[in-house]
C-alpha cells in the first residue's frame, strides 16, 4: 500500500514539475533562431531550433558550451542547467523591422 502511494505521489510531483516549464518555441516562436550577444569581455551565442533544442556558447578567457532543451518558466529561460533571467522577451526592433532583440541577464542578444 505504501509503495502504491509513493508511486502515485512521485508521478504527480514529476508531472507538476515538468508541466510548469514550456518549451521556448511553444511559448513564443520568436525565440527560435540564432542569437548573438556581447558584454565587456565575452561574446555569447544561443541557437534555438523549432523543436526548442538549444546550444549556448560563451567565449571569453574560456569557452563554455551548454546543450539542451530551451524551456521558459515565468521570467526564466533555461537551457539544460544554465538559467537566464528574461529581462526582455524577443521583440521586433521598431527602428528596423528586420531585426529581433531580447535581453537575458542584462545582455542584449540580436537575432541574426
Amino acid at each position: 500500500m505504501m509503495k502504491t502511494i509513493f508511486c502515485v505521489l512521485s508521478i504527480l510531483v514529476l508531472s507538476l514539475t515538468f508541466s510548469c516549464k514550456k518549451k521556448a518555441a511553444e511559448v513564443n516562436a520568436d525565440y527560435v533562431g540564432y542569437w548573438i550577444g556581447y558584454d565587456s569581455d565575452k561574446s555569447y551565442s544561443i541557437n534555438i531550433g523549432s523543436d526548442s533544442k538549444a546550444v549556448f556558447e560563451s567565449n571569453g578567457t574560456a569557452t563554455v558550451t551548454v546543450r539542451g532543451t530551451a524551456r521558459v518558466k515565468g521570467s526564466t529561460l533555461k537551457i539544460f542547467s544554465k538559467k537566464f533571467k528574461i529581462d526582455q522577451a524577443p521583440k521586433l526592433d521598431p527602428g528596423n523591422q528586420m531585426t529581433y532583440s531580447m535581453v537575458l541577464n542584462g545582455v542584449t542578444y540580436i537575432k541574426s
